[in-house]
């Protein structure tokens, strides 16, 4: 895994979201996946969480194979908790995974601290380290 990046988005969630969507970049549509708990639309989200991660480019990874790392990265960690968008992006060299998930299902104390995105974080290179492991793919370090 050559890159993980965590952050939070605070505006304009839904054109996020239609952006790693967008079937020109996944390439397919069955690399793209969208869980909802609600009725209420997930592109009207005033807060959202939004994960990337980033295979290397020397390491052929099979956009299948990073799909499932993603969706597997996603259920383990959201399980049934909170909506979210997996979409596996193949239009650029760099193969990448993008997840977007809602925030506000999560405790509001947590989910807007500094320290919760350092174990968000910590969280997601874990779970992604334990999927690449499983697919024979090379891992991230982390602190």
């Amino acid at each position: 895994m050559a890159f993980i990046k965590v952050y939070k988005i605070t505006k304009n969630c839904h054109k996020k979201i239609e952006a790693i969507m967008d079937e020109k970049k996944a390439g397919d549509h069955e690399l793209i996946y969208k869980f909802t708990t609600t009725s209420e639309s997930i592109h009207k989200l005033d807060s959202a969480y939004h994960i990337v991660q980033r295979f290397p480019v020397d390491e052929y990874v099979k956009p299948e194979i990073a799909y499932q790392i993603g969706m597997e990265v996603a259920t383990r960690f959201l399980k049934d908790y909170s909506d979210y968008v997996v979409a596996t992006h193949t239009h650029s060299k760099v193969l990448h995974n993008h997840i977007i998930f809602v925030s506000t299902s999560m405790n509001e104390d947590e989910a807007y601290s500094q320290r919760y995105e350092d174990k968000l974080r910590q969280l997601i290179i874990q779970l992604t380290n334990d999927c690449c492991e499983k697919y024979g793919l090379s891992t991230i370090q982390y602190r």
